[in-house]
């Protein structure tokens, strides 16, 4: 059984403790302010100039419960770590727009919570922030794949036990240490949509040699990759470069400078067939594209398939 299960799969009170010791300060250790305009909330300051917040329960909540966007004045971009943490009366969660970060274990044994409505705002999310919730529990069975995905963008759980680890395509946000501790991973690839990779999401993954990202990549966390001897590929130029050259990862280039290729697209609308004199072929769900070296995309909108629907001219 691999390390990664044994520690994050069917987690005790004692193991999230710990991993709460290893990864960062609780809630709990934060300076919050009980709320004047809503008693039922609690927040600490973000910024240096107390405008935006980060928010957590004050007291027992009981059923549907909408987070406000703005509390005493001040904007709610953030819901803490075990911020809601032990709320066993609350059934639903709705978060609002201005909230761009779920920290680690913000829900943590809610045992009750079914119900989460979760913006596309937000980028940034902690480990398993619905651990020991039905939320969490109907997520993984619904998820069909070894990825199991909120709204279909976040990346939240790695259920499989592949060796060599390809991204779903429409992935943007890979979750804090949904990776960790799974030390028989060889290679990442991403697809141009993942965009940010959060704290500890491959922790401790320390077999990684090779960490492929595409072109949509802006924001890698601290403490996200800890193998010293992997090599980053990526376009020239990039954010995947500067991250290479910053971490004294070795950088591989996906192009040469100058170069351009065609490159089919398939998107999830695909529909493949032909047509019934079978010389043309649906374009339903196909985008062809010219790539440039620096990983930019350019879509080509007068091409047409021969007989052969991967041969094509414009």
């Amino acid at each position: 059984m691999k390390i990664k299960k044994k520690i994050l799969s069917g987690l005790t009170a004692g193991i999230l403790s710990l991993i709460s010791v290893t990864f960062s300060l609780s809630a709990a250790d934060a300076e919050f302010i009980a709320s004047k305009e809503d008693p039922r909330f609690r927040y600490t300051y973000i910024d240096q100039n107390q405008q935006t917040v980060s928010i957590a329960a004050n007291g027992n909540l009981t059923g549907n419960i909408t987070i406000p966007s703005v509390i005493d004045g001040k904007k709610v971009t953030a819901i803490s770590e075990y911020g809601f943490s032990e709320q066993v009366k609350v059934t639903g969660i709705t978060i609002p727009e201005s909230v761009t970060k779920i920290d680690s274990f913000a829900f943590n044994n809610c045992t009750a919570l079914k119900n989460v409505k979760i913006p596309d705002s937000v980028i940034n999310m902690g480990t398993r922030p619905f651990i020991l919730t039905e939320y969490e529990s109907v997520l993984e069975k619904n998820a069909g794949s070894d990825f199991v995905l909120i709204n279909d963008y976040i990346l939240y759980k790695y259920i499989g036990n592949k060796v060599n680890i390809d991204i779903p395509d429409g992935v943007r946000v890979i979750a804090g240490s949904v990776f960790a501790y799974d030390e028989d991973i060889n290679s990442i690839v991403c697809p141009d949509s993942v965009q940010y990779i959060c704290e500890y999401a491959f922790w401790d993954c320390n077999h990684i040699k090779s960490v492929t990202f595409g072109n949509g990549i802006t924001n890698i966390k601290l403490n996200s990759f800890t193998s010293a001897d992997m090599a980053i590929y990526g376009y020239l130029g990039s954010y995947s470069q500067k991250f290479a050259q910053n971490n004294k990862y070795t950088f591989v280039p996906l192009m040469n400078y100058g170069d351009t290729r065609t490159e089919i697209i398939y998107t999830k609308d695909l529909r493949q067939y032909y047509f019934s004199d079978e010389t043309s072929f649906s374009r339903s769900g196909i985008k062809v594209c010219t790539r440039k070296y620096d990983g930019t995309l350019t879509e080509i909108p007068d091409w047409e398939f021969t007989s052969s629907p991967e041969k094509l001219y414009k």
